[in-house]
């Protein structure tokens, strides 16, 4: 994703929007973003589990479906 749908994402989660999701295509994993931090999202998987990625390396997803 670009610098500018990486802030659109971190601002959405900031205002407390829940189900704010990204995919991780190099791991081909996918969660909810929890925090946003420098270049890097935080993100809790479907299996529970925290990933750390650079925003660059991710795409934001429209639902959880998707993930």
């Amino acid at each position: 994703m670009d610098k500018e749908s990486y802030l659109y994402v971190c601002n959405k989660m900031e205002e407390g929007r829940e189900g704010v999701f990204v995919n991780h295509p190099a791991t081909d994993e996918g969660g909810e973003v929890i925090e946003c931090t420098g270049e890097q999202m935080i993100v809790r998987t479907s299996t529970g589990e925290e990933r750390r990625w650079s925003y660059q390396e991710c795409e934001e997803t429209l639902s959880r479906r998707e993930i």
